[in-house]
């Protein structure tokens, strides 16, 4: 059964290419993740690599189509989708959440995806947000 992972900033940041690893299943990157990434592409460190080397690959991917539909991973049917209805929730969520506001906006295109389709599994670096 096909499943859809939803990536948390700090898994790219560790493993630029770590959405190829989920053979057929979906990927979603919601577009405050690629906000947090873009911070890092100065960054001299392997994070700022491989947040350089993640924006080249979603760069390519782009070319193949339209990232908010979906874009084929590879031959074994996975796609990457990056969601963009966030942007609403974001301009609310500064002004109502204390806290991180960009863990707290991925947690919601979580928790808005898992009422919309089954087999959720949201993939995080981070113990307490997980």
């Amino acid at each position: 059964m096909k499943k859809i992972f939803v990536f948390d900033t700090n898994v790219i940041l560790f493993d630029a290419l770590a959405a190829l690893k989920f053979k057929d299943n979906d990927i979603v990157i919601c577009i405050t993740v690629l906000e947090e990434i873009d911070k890092f592409k100065r960054d001299m460190s392997e994070v700022g690599r491989n947040a350089r080397q993640f924006s080249r690959f979603l760069d390519d991917l782009r070319k193949k189509g339209n990232l908010a539909k979906g874009v084929p991973l590879s031959s074994e049917g996975g796609r990457l989708f990056v969601d963009l209805a966030n942007e609403e929730r974001k301009r609310l969520s500064r002004t109502t959440i204390i806290g991180d506001v960009a863990d707290t906006i991925i947690l919601e295109m979580t928790l808005r995806m898992s009422r919309q389709h089954k087999n959720v599994i949201f993939v995080s670096k981070d113990t307490n947000l997980r």
